[in-house]
C-alpha cells in the first residue's frame, strides 16, 4: 500500500515487532471506538475490565511475548502506552492506555505533543538570502552533518547574538525541511526523572516528525553549578536528536570532546556529562575530570592522536603512531 498506514510508519521507525502493533492496535481502537470497551469486559469475562490489558493481549494475539511489558521494550519506553497502576492490581491485569499524540499520529495528525507543546517555542523557517557568507558557509556545514543518516548531534552557536542564531536556525530548518523549536534551558524541570522523560519525549518527536532543537543556554553565565546547569548537563546527554546549543560564550553546558568530519564537513561534539557537581577538594575533582577525559579519549582515540601529533610533538620529533589520521 502507497503510502503505507500510520501504525505501519510507526512500528517500522522504532522497531516494533507484529505482536506490539497489534497491542498498540488494541489501545488506540479504545480510545476511537466506544464499543471495544465492551468487547474487552467480555473478552476477559469479567464486565469491571472493560479495557485493554496485556494479558488480554496475550490471550488474543499471535506470537505473544512477555518482553511487551518490559520498559525496555518500545511501547512503554516511548511511551505509545501507559500502564495505570492506581488500582494496585498486578502489571498484566491493569488498564492499558494509548497517549494522545500516539492516537492523532496514527489517525493522521502529526502535531507536536502537548506536554512538548508546553515547553517549547516554534520558529519559522528562512531564506538563505539574509544571510552573511560565513553563515551560509556554516548552515553548508551543520546541514551535512545534521542530514547524515548516523547518530544524532549537537552543535554549538556561541555568542551574544541570539537573533543571528534563529537566522541560521531558520534557513537550515529551510535546507533539510525541518521545523525548529526552541527550548530555553531555564525551562527545564528540576526533578531528574522529569528530565529523562522530556528527553525521551522529544527524541521521540524527532522520529515522528521531521523536527530540530534550538536548546537556548544564552541565560547561562560563568557560574558552572547552578541548578540550570545541571539540568542543562542531564538534558543534553540523553541523547535527544540533532540540537543547536545556543551559548552566549565558548563555555558549553555539557563537557564534551569536538571531533572534526570528514572533508571539512564540520564538527561533531561527543558530551561526557558530570552529572554531580565537582567537590571542593581539588585532588577529588582532578580525578574525576581526569576520568571524564580518559573516556572521551577511548571513545575517540583517532582524534586525540591527531591533536596530540599537532600541537605536542616538538620540532623534529618521531612521527604519529602508525594509522593515525593526521589531517581533519
Amino acid at each position: 500500500m502507497e503510502p503505507p498506514p500510520a501504525l505501519a510508519i510507526l512500528g517500522q521507525r522504532f522497531g516494533l515487532t507484529p505482536f506490539e502493533l497489534d497491542v498498540l492496535l488494541l489501545c488506540v481502537a479504545f480510545e476511537l471506538d466506544t464499543r471495544i470497551a465492551g468487547l474487552c469486559a467480555r473478552a476477559h469475562d469479567d464486565p469491571q475490565r472493560a479495557y485493554p490489558t496485556f494479558a488480554l493481549a496475550i490471550t488474543l494475539f499471535d506470537d505473544a511475548s512477555w518482553d511487551v511489558t518490559s520498559l525496555e521494550r518500545p511501547l512503554r519506553r516511548w511511551q505509545f502506552i501507559n500502564v495505570d497502576r492506581r488500582a494496585a492490581l498486578p502489571l498484566t491485569l491493569s488498564p492499558l492506555h494509548s497517549d494522545a499524540r500516539t492516537v492523532d499520529f496514527v489517525k493522521g495528525f502529526n502535531r507536536i505533543d502537548e506536554r512538548l507543546a508546553n515547553l517549547i517555542i516554534p520558529h519559522a523557517s528562512a531564506a538563505e538570502d539574509a544571510l552573511s557568507e560565513s553563515q551560509r558557509v556554516l548552515v553548508d556545514r551543520i546541514a551535512g552533518v545534521f542530514s547524515s543518516p548516523s547518530e544524532a548531534s549537537t552543535i554549538q552557536l556561541a555568542g551574544p547574538d541570539i537573533g543571528a542564531k534563529f537566522q541560521i536556525a531558520g534557513a537550515l530548518a529551510e535546507r533539510i525541511k525541518r521545523q525548529v523549536w526552541q527550548l530555553k534551558s531555564a525551562w527545564l524541570p528540576v526533578v531528574p526523572a522529569d528530565i529523562d522523560d522530556l528527553a525521551r519525549l522529544w527524541r521521540r518527536e524527532t522520529v515522528l516528525a521531521p523536527t530540530m532543537l534550538v536548546f537556548d543556554a544564552q541565560e547561562i553565565g560563568e557560574d558552572r553549578e547552578t541548578e540550570t546547569v545541571k539540568t542543562a548537563r542531564r538534558f543534553l546527554s540523553r541523547q535527544v536528536g540533532d540540537v543547536l546549543l545556543a551559548v552566549a560564550n565558548l563555555a558549553v553546558a555539557a563537557p564534551a570532546i569536538v571531533l572534526w568530519l570528514a572533508r571539512g564537513a564540520g564538527y561533531r561534539l561527543h558530551f561526557e556529562p558530570l552529572e554531580e557537581a565537582l567537590p571542593e577538594d581539588r585532588k577529588r575533582a582532578a580525578r574525576i575530570v581526569n576520568e571524564r577525559v580518559e573516556r572521551l579519549v577511548r571513545a575517540c582515540p583517532a582524534q586525540y592522536l591527531w591533536g596530540y601529533n599537532r600541537y605536542k610533538r616538538p620540532a623534529g620529533g618521531p612521527p604519529a603512531p602508525a594509522g593515525t589520521n593526521t589531517s581533519p
